[in-house]
């Protein structure tokens, strides 16, 4: 009887375990799978996402006619971050009113509180997504989105296109503002411009299907995202006139060189350039060994460490030839840790120089510094020979104005060569520049200061008009460099 009650006891509970593993398991993994799939998770596994976003479906389509509606949509190919679409979306002119962003999975609803014929009844409408929008693995756009439509029977075509020289890759917000009535429609810091665009990674940017018009265009590192100016905070760029449009036409090469509010000053940009010793002690504008460096050229030295007493750095300083001849020296302190080295007389040619001092580091410890260099030789320096063109509908101003060229070498040859030119005429020569690779700016000097003016953005002043060489001029010592030309 024992043995009865024991095997009918066993055999219920298999029973409950057979259900347990059959039935209830199953439901709660198969219900753990659907909880998962109502999450809008990407899928794991696999090799990881490096490719941006991409607009599978849009409404309403590119280009299209008598649109009549207060919505817009947007299907992408992948999850994106919601926030980041909301930074990116630009529409020009811009809308007044709240925006709405109403989001369905991969897809989402842009809503105006009018519907945009109401808005205005014959208006192109441009729409971009800039490069803020990533997707939720982080990777962003290189270049804007962007499409046109009209609530009216036509599309806009007008354009203006150009590049911003200095950004270091960062993303700068493009303002166009429409003065044709007045100027008064000009206010960056308290108006939201007429079309807006952003820069791809590499600077370029399109400020398309524009209306026929007289236009003020700047650059703004817009930083707090207000798509306005932040007067005295943000970087900016400002052209060197004003772009009229007429109802086809592309105005190209409306180039901006930023104003970096924050950028060091010019003795730090300089020493950054510097080559350094091997404990980092010492940075020259002469690298060890150099057998490149220009008569006329001084040496200049930034203590990065140890700051040295002027009098005993001068008592100790030495520069001899290679027959151990001292040369007198001039000392030019730009401040406590940057001085200025120039020979008495100018250097010779093809010969070999040595700069030797010490500097007192910690109590009576002395570290001794040495630089070794050799100046060029006498036919190491060649010419280039070119001519400036102006544009002919330039303010008068800038036909009658000079022009300064500035070359400079790479930044990766120690020393960095640097030459100043003054151009008075139409045609020029530039002579005694040392055989190296050199960039080439020169710009219009409109107010005759020798330096670059950027303008301002508010109160407003046009820029001065720049030009930069494409590439590269390699200038050869005996030879001349021709055909060299300038335009504005």
């Amino acid at each position: 009887m024992f043995l009865y009650l024991y095997l009918k006891r066993l055999r219920n509970l298999l029973k409950v375990k057979i259900f347990f593993y059959y039935v209830v398991f199953p439901v709660i993994f198969s219900s753990g799978v659907l909880f998962n799939c109502a999450n809008q998770q990407p899928p794991g596994g696999g090799e990881e996402d490096k490719t941006p976003p991409e607009i599978v479906s849009q409404y309403p389509e590119p280009n299209s006619l008598n649109f009549r509606d207060n919505r817009l949509r947007f299907e992408f190919n992948e999850y994106v971050d919601r926030r980041s679409f909301q930074d990116a979306f630009r529409i020009s002119p811009p809308v007044i009113g709240d925006v709405n962003f109403n989001w369905s999975g991969k897809e989402v609803e842009v809503i105006f509180e009018r519907s945009l014929d109401k808005v205005n009844s014959n208006k192109t409408f441009v729409v971009s997504i800039n490069s803020n929008l990533k997707d939720i693995h982080g990777n962003g756009l290189s270049q804007p989105m962007m499409f046109a439509f009209s609530t009216g029977p036509q599309i806009d075509k007008a354009a203006i296109s150009g590049k911003v020289i200095n950004i270091d890759k960062n993303v700068i917000s493009i303002f166009a503002y429409d003065i044709t009535s007045s100027e008064e429609s000009y206010n960056p810091v308290k108006k939201v411009a007429d079309y807006i665009t952003e820069t791809s990674t590499d600077g370029n940017y399109n400020l398309v299907n524009m209306a026929p018009g007289l236009y003020r265009v700047i650059a703004v590192k817009d930083d707090d995202k207000n798509l306005l100016y932040s007067e005295g905070i943000e970087d900016y760029g400002v052209l060197s006139r004003d772009v009229t449009l007429t109802d086809t036409i592309k105005v190209t090469n409306m180039n901006f060189l930023m104003f970096i509010k924050n950028a060091a000053d010019s003795s730090l940009i300089e020493w950054n350039s510097f080559a350094k010793d091997t404990l980092n002690i010492v940075y020259s504008s002469v690298s060890n060994n150099s057998t490149n460096v220009p008569l006329d050229q001084g040496i200049s030295f930034f203590f990065n460490r140890f700051k040295p007493d002027r009098a005993n750095f001068g008592n100790s300083f030495r520069l001899t030839d290679a027959s151990n001849n001292q040369e007198k020296v001039v000392f030019s302190w730009k401040h406590d840790s940057l001085v200025q080295i120039y020979p008495v007389n100018n250097f010779k040619p093809g010969t070999t120089y040595r700069v030797s001092f010490n500097l007192r580091m910690n109590g009576d410890t002395l570290y001794d510094y040495s630089l070794k260099f050799r100046t060029i030789s006498a036919n190491s320096y060649g010419n280039i020979k070119g001519a400036v063109r102006k544009n002919l509908a330039l303010r008068n101003e800038l036909l009658t104005s000079p022009v300064q060229i500035k070359l400079e070498s790479p930044r990766n040859i120690t020393p960095v060569l640097r030459y100043t030119f003054d151009v008075n005429d139409t045609a020029f020569s530039l002579t005694n520049i040392v055989e190296s690779d050199y960039n080439i700016f020169s710009y219009i000097d409109v107010n005759k200061n020798g330096n670059f003016d950027f303008g301002s953005v508010s109160p407003f002043n046009y820029s001065e008009p720049f030009y930069i060489y494409p590439g590269v001029v390699g200038v050869r010592g005996g030879w001349a460099i021709e055909n060299v030309i300038i335009n504005f």
